[in-house]
C-alpha cells in the first residue's frame, strides 16, 4: 500500500468536511428567522430551541473533524520538535563555547584599546598636550583622537617628539617674554618714582622779563638738590620749576611712560627744557 504524502493526506482530512458543509448550507437555506412574540408565544420559543440544539450539532461535528484532521499533523509536528531539540542539543554546548571565546576575545580587545588610548593621553600631555574643543593641542600642533587610535607606534612617536619641541619654544618665548616684562615694569617705576619726585617740587612764581617770556633766570639753582637723580645712565636733574613750565614738563613724562620706545629722547628733550 502506497504511504500517502502530506499533501494527499491533507487533502483527504480536508475533504472530510464537505458532508457537514453541505449539510450546514441545506439547513441555512431553508432556515426561516422568525422572532419569539412573547412569553406565550410557545410554538416560537420551542422552534428556538430546537434551531439551537441542531446548530450545536454542527459545531460539534465541525470540532471534531478538525481535532481528528490535524491530529497526525500534530503528532508529526511533535516528533519534529523533539528531533530538532536533539541534534539541537549536540550542537549547542560547542556553539555557546565558541561565543563565549569570542566575547572574551572582544572584552580582552576593547580592555588593551582603552588602555592604550589612557598610556597615549598620559604620554601626550605629559609631552605638553592639552585636551580642548574636541583635540589635543600645543601651540600650532593639533591631534585628534580619532588619529591617535590609528596611528602606529612610529607616527605617534613623531607627534610626540614634534609636540614637545613646540611646547620647548612656548616656554622659551613665555621666559623671554616675562623678562622683557619685568624689565619694562622696573623701568616704568622707576620713572615713575622720578615723575613722583618732579611733581613734589615747589612751584613758585618767576620774574618776567623785559620781552614776558620765561628766562634761564627763572629758575632757581640754590634750591636743587645736591643728589642729582637719574634714568639708567642719563642724569635728571631735579628742577624748580615755574607755574606753566612745570605743566609743559609733566607732560613730557607723562610721554615717557606711554611711549616706551623712546624714553631717553624725550628726558633729554626734558632735560634740555629745564637746564
Amino acid at each position: 500500500m502506497k504511504t500517502p504524502t502530506p499533501k494527499t493526506y491533507l487533502s483527504t482530512e480536508l475533504a472530510k468536511f464537505d458532508p457537514i458543509t453541505k449539510e450546514v448550507n441545506d439547513f441555512l437555506k431553508d432556515f426561516t428567522s422568525v422572532e419569539i412574540a412573547g412569553v406565550f408565544d410557545d410554538e416560537g420559543y420551542k422552534a428556538a430551541k430546537s434551531d439551537v440544539k441542531l446548530m450545536r450539532q454542527y459545531i460539534k461535528r465541525i470540532e471534531d473533524q478538525r481535532v481528528e484532521g490535524k491530529a497526525l499533523f500534530l503528532e508529526g509536528g511533535r516528533a519534529v520538535d523533539a528531533k530538532s531539540k536533539e541534534v539541537k542539543a549536540i550542537i549547542d554546548p560547542v556553539l555557546l563555547r565558541r561565543i563565549d571565546q569570542i566575547a572574551a576575545i572582544d572584552y580582552e580587545k576593547e580592555r588593551q584599546r582603552k588602555a592604550k588610548a589612557l598610556l597615549r593621553h598620559d604620554q601626550l600631555t605629559d609631552a605638553g598636550y592639552e585636551f580642548s574643543n574636541g583635540a589635543y593641542r600645543v601651540g600650532i600642533k593639533i591631534m585628534h583622537p580619532s588619529a591617535i587610535e590609528t596611528a602606529s607606534e612610529e607616527e605617534f612617536k613623531t607627534q610626540v617628539e614634534e609636540g614637545e619641541s613646540e611646547a620647548k619654544r612656548l616656554k622659551v618665548e613665555a621666559e623671554a617674554k616675562k623678562v622683557e616684562d619685568d624689565r619694562l615694569a622696573k623701568e616704568n617705576a622707576a620713572l615713575r618714582a622720578r615723575l613722583a619726585e618732579v611733581e613734589k617740587v615747589e612751584v613758585f612764581e618767576p620774574a618776567v622779563s623785559s620781552t614776558g617770556a620765561p628766562t634761564r633766570a627763572d629758575f632757581n639753582p640754590a634750591v636743587r638738590s645736591a643728589e642729582t637723580p637719574t634714568f639708567g645712565d642719563t642724569p635728571l636733574p631735579k628742577p624748580q620749576l615755574y607755574k606753566n613750565g612745570f605743566d609743559a614738563c609733566r607732560t613730557l613724562a607723562i610721554e615717557v611712560v606711554k611711549n616706551t620706545t623712546s624714553k631717553k629722547e624725550i628726558i633729554q628733550e626734558l632735560l634740555n627744557l629745564i637746564a
